[in-house]
């Protein structure tokens, strides 16, 4: 079980570590990194503000995840697969809230 919770660490960090330049505003419109929809590739503006806006989730999704993945590591007697779902329930509720802001703030937007 050391090996999910060190697999669960990596992906924490890889996602706070993508949402980084998201952040910073450095990642131009491009097909293969960020929020990409037809909307954010088709209006530079709305590309950063929503990319920044989803990118500072991303950057809690990872902190919950890493916590999340030391919390459930430490509770007596869990098996591999209940901790490895318990993480993976936790990414993918914490994945679709940060989905679902996001799209509503990108239709917050002036068009």
């Amino acid at each position: 079980m050391l090996i999910l919770l060190l697999v669960f660490l990596v992906m924490s960090l890889v996602m706070a570590l993508i949402s980084i330049p998201l952040i910073a505003r450095r990642v131009e419109p491009n097909l293969f990194y960020g929020f990409r929809v037809r909307r954010t590739l088709g209006n530079r503006e709305v590309w950063f503000d929503v990319n920044e806006y989803f990118a500072w989730r991303l950057l809690v999704i990872g902190a919950v995840e890493a916590l999340a993945s030391i919390g459930f590591y430490a509770v007596p007697g869990i098996s591999a697969e209940a901790y490895a779902l318990s993480v993976l329930a936790i990414f993918t509720v914490a994945f679709m809230m940060a989905m679902t802001q996001t799209v509503r703030y990108m239709n917050s937007l002036e068009k």
